[in-house]
């Protein structure tokens, strides 16, 4: 190759070489931080961690699940983070809410876990361990005959307030109130499906920005060996003078 040539090709190298630099800069710091945080994945407990961000989750919305409610009055009755609330007003723990039923001044929430009683101005009245009544869950709870009707193990039992005691009932004629999705101005899609650890593995890869993103990595990939290539002949063409 005439040197004339050589200087031309050199100085072409040195220009793109710049140039994909730049491009793919941003790329490898993406792959390089995602990369490193998904080798101490255990560590961070980021495979057990579920984000919220809607920007973040905007490519999973498919995943997202609406939390569910119990209509009381005019307001929403709900769970969310651990916590019982009626509308936005935080009235105790609940892990996941199950059933509701309303009687004539109290009212029954049952938690999954834990089995609420609430006043009518929704105070809290007693929390009772579902495991002193029964092992099987609880599957419906009604108002009826002045008294709580509870459904386990698909039979029915009288829940007597004052000794906490639970007797066989006939099948009551009401029907439990069933848990409705809430309006979205209320609560938005809770994520509970998607970890950090998938988040990190999308974006490392390219996949959470949809079917191009996986080829923007693999340009990214393929300047990164120009750079490679490009570098090390200009660098070998200085050593040698041309």
């Amino acid at each position: 190759m005439k040197t004339s040539t050589r200087r031309q090709l050199r100085f072409w190298l040195h220009k793109w070489h710049r140039r994909a630099g730049l491009l793919a800069a941003l790329i490898i710091i993406l792959v390089t931080l995602t990369g490193l945080l998904l080798n101490h994945i255990a560590t961070t407990g980021l495979d057990r961690l579920y984000p919220q961000n809607a920007l973040i989750l905007t490519p999973y919305q498919h995943a997202l699940s609406r939390p569910q409610g119990f209509a009381v009055d005019a307001q929403w009755l709900w769970s969310a983070d651990g916590q019982l609330r009626l509308g936005q007003q935080v009235l105790g723990d609940c892990r996941q809410l199950q059933g509701y039923a309303r009687g004539e001044d109290s009212q029954f929430v049952d938690c999954s876990s834990q089995w609420l009683l609430l006043d009518s101005s929704n105070q809290l009245l007693d929390v009772l361990e579902p495991s002193l009544f029964s092992e099987e869950p609880l599957k419906a709870v009604v108002w009826s005959d002045g008294a709580y009707q509870l459904n386990i193990a698909s039979s029915w039992f009288t829940l007597d307030l004052l000794s906490y005691q639970l007797t066989p009932a006939a099948v009551p004629v009401e029907r439990a109130q069933p848990r409705q999705f809430l309006p979205s101005q209320l609560a938005v899609a809770r994520n509970e499906s998607i970890s950090w650890q998938r988040v990190l593995l999308d974006l490392h890869s390219g996949r959470w920005f949809g079917s191009w993103g996986v080829w923007l990595v693999d340009a990214a990939a393929l300047m990164l060996l120009f750079l490679a290539l490009s570098g090390a002949w200009i660098w070998f063409s200085r050593k040698r003078g041309f």
